[in-house]
C-alpha cells in the first residue's frame, strides 16, 4: 500500500480547530481523483463528540446530525462502531497502536468534551453515547425531509444571489430557513449561514429593506426579489461605443438604437426617442457618481434619477448611461436629457431602447 504525506500549515489563534479541519479536508479533497472515495475514520465516539461540540458552539439540525456517512468524495465506513470495539480489533489482530499526542491536550475544545465531559456524563447516563447517536440520527433524518421542501428557487443575478421573497414569506419556518441557508452557501464567496445572517435575511423577507451580513455582505428587496451580494463584487462593463443603427450588451442590459418608426409610437422607459446627426457614434458606459443630466431647468445627479426612478444601489453604479457629443443624452430606461428630446420627429431621429440580456 503506498503512503502519500499531505502536510498544511496553520496559523495559531482564534478558531484553530475549526480552521484546521476545513484545511485538512480541502487538501484532501483535491487529492481525491473523481473515481475515488477518501476513507476516513471517524467512528461512533467522534460522532458524539462532534455532536456535542456543535451544541455547544450553538448550531441547527445540520449540525446535530453529527458527520455524514458518505459526503463525497468522503466516505465513514466505521461509523456505526464504537473506538473501544475498534481498539479491541486492533489488538487482537496484533497491530500497532499509534497515540496522537496531542489528543491528550484538553486546551483542545474536542479533548475536553472527549476527556473531561463524555465521562461525568456517563456516570449519571451509561447508555448516553448511544442515546446521542440516536438522537443524531432522528435529527438527520427529519432535516433531509424538511430539505427536500425546499423549492428550487434560489438564481444568479449579476453578481448577487437571488430569492423570490414572496415564495419565502409563504414557507414554513423550517423550510425558510433551509432555503435561506441554501441561498447564503451558493453565494460567492459562501457564507457560513450563520443564525444571525439567516435571521438578517429573514427580517428582510419580511419587510426590512437592507440588512448587513457577516464579512461585508449586503441583503437587499429588490422588487421582487431579496439579494445577497458583496459590495465589491459589483461589475462595472466596460464602455462600449457604437454607430447606430446596432445595438450592445452592457452588463445585463442591451441597448439598442435603430430609425424610429412612427407606427410605433415611444411609450414607457424603456424607450427614448433622440435626434442626432447622420453616422454620430454613441457611448454607452457606466453610471458615476458627480455624473448630472440637464433636465431642462438646470441639471440633475443621475444617481439621484436612478433612485427616484427606483433602481436598487446596488445597480447604480453600473447603470448604463447614453453619451452623445461629450454630454449624457439618456440614462437607460430612466429619461432622456433635454437636449435630445425632438421637437418634432423626423429625419436623424433614432429610437433608444433597453432591455434585460440573459445570455
Amino acid at each position: 500500500v503506498s503512503l502519500d504525506v499531505l502536510r498544511i500549515d496553520i496559523e495559531e489563534g482564534a478558531g484553530f480547530e475549526e480552521r484546521a479541519r476545513d484545511r485538512r479536508f480541502a487538501v484532501l479533497g483535491e487529492y481525491a481523483s473523481e473515481d475515488t472515495l477518501v476513507l476516513l475514520g471517524h467512528h461512533a465516539d467522534d460522532l458524539v463528540e462532534t455532536v456535542l461540540h456543535n451544541l455547544f458552539r450553538g448550531t441547527g439540525p445540520r449540525g446535530l446530525s453529527g458527520p455524514r456517512r458518505v459526503h463525497l468524495p468522503f466516505a465513514r465506513p466505521l461509523l456505526g462502531e464504537s473506538r473501544a470495539v475498534l481498539a479491541a480489533v486492533v489488538r487482537e489482530a496484533g497491530l500497532p497502536i499509534f497515540e496522537d499526542p496531542t489528543n491528550s491536550d484538553t486546551s483542545a475544545t474536542r479533548n475536553w468534551i472527549r476527556h473531561d465531559v463524555l465521562p461525568v456524563i456517563a456516570r449519571r447516563f451509561p447508555s448516553s453515547a448511544v442515546a446521542i447517536e440516536k438522537a443524531s440520527g432522528l435529527i438527520a433524518a427529519d432535516d433531509r425531509l424538511l430539505r427536500s421542501l425546499v423549492p428550487d428557487v434560489i438564481r444568479p443575478d449579476g453578481g448577487a444571489t437571488a430569492v423570490p421573497w414572496g415564495v419565502v414569506a409563504t414557507l414554513d419556518a423550517p423550510v425558510a430557513t433551509r432555503l435561506i441557508r441554501r441561498m447564503l452557501v451558493q453565494a460567492r464567496p459562501p457564507l457560513t449561514a450563520s443564525h444571525r445572517d439567516i435571521d438578517q435575511v429573514l427580517s428582510v423577507v419580511h419587510g426590512h429593506r437592507r440588512a448587513q451580513l457577516d464579512g461585508g455582505f449586503l441583503v437587499e428587496r429588490e422588487g421582487p426579489l431579496v439579494v445577497v451580494y458583496h459590495p465589491d463584487d459589483v461589475v462595472i462593463p466596460t464602455p462600449v461605443t457604437f454607430t447606430p443603427p446596432g445595438s450592445v450588451v452592457f452588463g445585463f442590459q442591451r441597448i439598442a438604437a435603430r430609425p424610429w418608426d412612427a407606427d410605433r409610437p415611444i411609450i414607457g422607459r424603456g424607450r427614448a426617442a433622440v435626434v442626432i446627426d447622420p453616422h454620430e457614434s454613441m457611448t454607452v458606459r457606466a453610471c458615476k457618481h458627480g455624473d448630472r443630466i440637464e433636465i431642462g431647468e438646470g441639471t440633475k445627479l443621475v444617481h439621484d434619477a436612478l433612485s427616484e426612478a427606483g433602481v436598487p444601489p446596488r445597480r447604480r453604479s453600473g447603470w448604463p448611461v447614453v453619451w452623445i457629443g461629450g454630454k449624457i443624452a439618456w440614462i437607460a430606461g430612466v429619461r432622456a436629457a433635454a437636449w435630445v428630446r425632438p421637437d418634432g420627429v423626423g429625419r436623424g431621429t433614432i429610437e433608444l431602447s433597453v432591455e434585460r440580456d440573459d445570455q
